[in-house]
């Protein structure tokens, strides 16, 4: 299979000579099929299989991927929480790269209802195609902690393609770490319809290498008092390339919305590229809207105050890479899944956990 998607389209265009507009993934690979996956499901959340509105729910990375992911049979798994319950565990998607592969599920949660998503993605092979799309359906006052990473294989093209809803009240928080992969690509679209619904998300990533990371996130502002963040900290070293876009979209009506994006990136060599594409689009006078970026490299007086300390660079720089990924990292309560990730740093990239330092 060959193809060129067009994907993390960016919902207002700006000078095309500055190539940061969308991205492009020529994709070579075999047929697609579905990831291996194993779900820890707690008590009282229903499932069933069918399409469920997942082809109805709007994602953030084109239609491009939206239709390779449709195009893939099978059927769809629906989480459905029961109203007005609080879950104390965690529903655990845990998903298994191969050499070509597709999982896409949705999660409504019922009016009143609260609970915890975990889902990671890895592989036991270092090349692969894998692309992954749950989308979130919120009912009224319903609440949300999403926690989301994966560490594949070096050589593997990764898509996440993330979709939700919210209606009144509707409280959704997502954390994200990302560590693998070759060519990653996210790509995330919130509906705040609901009058006072919140989606928050806060990302940490560490690339090295020639490690891209290319991401699109979109809060659609369109009920009244609605309320978005969107922050992420990460780290570049090597040749890696990072390109944000986030759009906060302030929709006619939804008077009283507040909106924010941050990043803040730093850099540990020369040979590394970060572009940023932060948009507000504004429909309605009575909003806040505001986004900032820091990006540079460690300060000298910080160097200074920790190796005058003992430490050496190297330690220095390991010590502010984890202190930026356990941020999100910090947030898994799956012990397996933490471990995973733990190990991927100690192991794999020659980091020690904060719990080690």
């Amino acid at each position: 299979m060959n193809m060129d998607l067009k994907v993390n389209i960016s919902p207002a265009l700006t000078f095309s000579w500055m190539k940061i507009n969308d991205d492009h993934i020529k994709l070579e690979t075999g047929e697609l099929g579905v990831l291996d996956s194993k779900a820890d499901i707690p008590e009282g959340i229903s499932v069933s299989k069918g399409d469920h509105d997942w082809s109805k729910v709007k994602a953030g990375c084109g239609k491009d991927v939206a239709a390779l992911i449709s195009d893939v049979k099978g059927d769809i798994p629906l989480f459905e929480t029961a109203k007005d319950k609080s879950y104390s565990k965690p529903l655990v998607l845990r998903l298994k790269a191969t050499a070509a592969g597709v999982y896409k599920a949705v999660v409504k949660l019922a009016p009143g209802s609260e609970l915890t998503v975990i889902e990671h993605t890895d592989s036991d092979i270092p090349e692969g195609f894998a692309a992954v799309s749950v989308k979130y359906i919120l009912g009224e006052g319903a609440k949300l902690t999403l926690v989301k990473s994966q560490t594949l294989g070096d050589k593997f093209i990764y898509i996440d393609d993330m979709g939700s809803e919210l209606a009144d009240n509707a409280v959704f928080e997502a954390f994200r770490t990302d560590l693998g992969a070759l060519k990653a690509y996210q790509g995330c679209n919130s509906e705040l319809t609901g009058e006072a619904s919140s989606f928050k998300v806060l990302g940490s990533y560490y690339l090295r290498g020639s490690q891209l990371l290319d991401f699109n996130y979109i809060a659609s502002h369109d009920g009244k008092m609605t309320e978005s963040d969107m922050r992420f900290n990460g780290v570049l070293k090597d040749e890696s390339m990072k390109t944000f876009r986030g759009t906060l979209d302030f929709k006619s009506g939804c008077a009283g919305a507040v909106g924010a994006e941050y990043e803040d990136v730093m850099l540990l060599t020369d040979g590394v590229g970060t572009r940023s594409l932060p948009i507000i689009l504004c429909g309605e006078e009575d909003v806040v809207g505001e986004h900032g970026a820091s990006v540079g490299q460690i300060p000298d007086v910080v160097l200074f105050y920790l190796m005058s300390r003992g430490f050496s660079r190297e330690a220095c720089e390991n010590m502010l890479i984890n202190s930026r990924l356990n941020t999100t990292i910090s947030k898994i309560s799956d012990e397996e899944i933490k471990k995973i990730i733990l190990d991927y740093l100690k192991n794999k990239l020659d980091l020690r956990s904060i719990d080690e330092e």
